[in-house]
């Protein structure tokens, strides 16, 4: 597993996560909270001329997510930002 980096989004920024010059890239965006238990990120992935973005809802209490790339260890969430560190697998 590779080194993590921490990202600090405000509501809807994005972050490149995984630049890809010869790789798929990806980004997250936060999307905000949906409820006072659940918020929003959004995943974008792109390689060459073929993207897609999901959106994943998220519990407040619940800290790690896996991605297809890499793994996000929340460290901090409310309406207006969202802390985090990600990894690559």
């Amino acid at each position: 597993m590779s080194e993590s980096k921490e990202y600090k989004l405000r509501l809807g920024e994005s972050a490149k996560v995984r630049p890809g010059v010869f790789r798929s890239s990806n980004s997250i965006i936060y999307a905000g909270m949906i409820s006072d238990t659940v918020y929003s990120i959004v995943i974008t992935w792109s390689y060459g001329h073929n993207s897609m973005a999901y959106n994943l809802y998220v519990p407040k209490h619940h800290k790690e997510i896996l991605t297809s790339k890499g793994r996000i260890q929340v460290e901090s969430v409310s309406t207006e930002e969202i802390r985090f560190f990600y990894s690559e697998d």
